[in-house]
């Protein structure tokens, strides 16, 4: 970073991983958050920016979505492409082979 004139300060203050939910963090005082809809809704209690509720009910289904929230509010959605791999009907296939007889998603 240094060759490009960049400077990057560390403001935050312990970042804390929560599994299977996401990362929590602040900068300054203000809240930050990133992770599933489970752990920034349900758990966090972050609410979406007023005038924004269409945007957010229009994301589109075939991402992963991941949520940025600052200071309490939605920030940001980021949407992931992770298609279904070719191999994946026969990687089930070989699970109930050997004994697996419930997987879900």
């Amino acid at each position: 970073m240094d060759e490009l004139h960049l400077r990057h300060e560390e403001e935050h203050s312990e970042v804390k991983y929560i599994v299977a939910h996401g990362i929590a963090s602040d900068i300054n005082g203000i809240l930050l958050r990133i992770g599933s809809y489970h752990f920034i809704f349900e758990d966090e209690g972050i609410t979406i920016p007023e005038g924004e509720q269409e945007k957010f009910d229009n994301l589109p289904d075939e991402y992963s979505h991941l949520y940025l929230s600052i200071g309490g509010q939605l920030a940001a959605v980021i949407l992931i492409e992770d298609p279904i791999k070719e191999e994946a009907k026969q990687v089930i296939h070989q699970l109930h082979d050997v004994g697996f007889k419930k997987l879900s998603c």
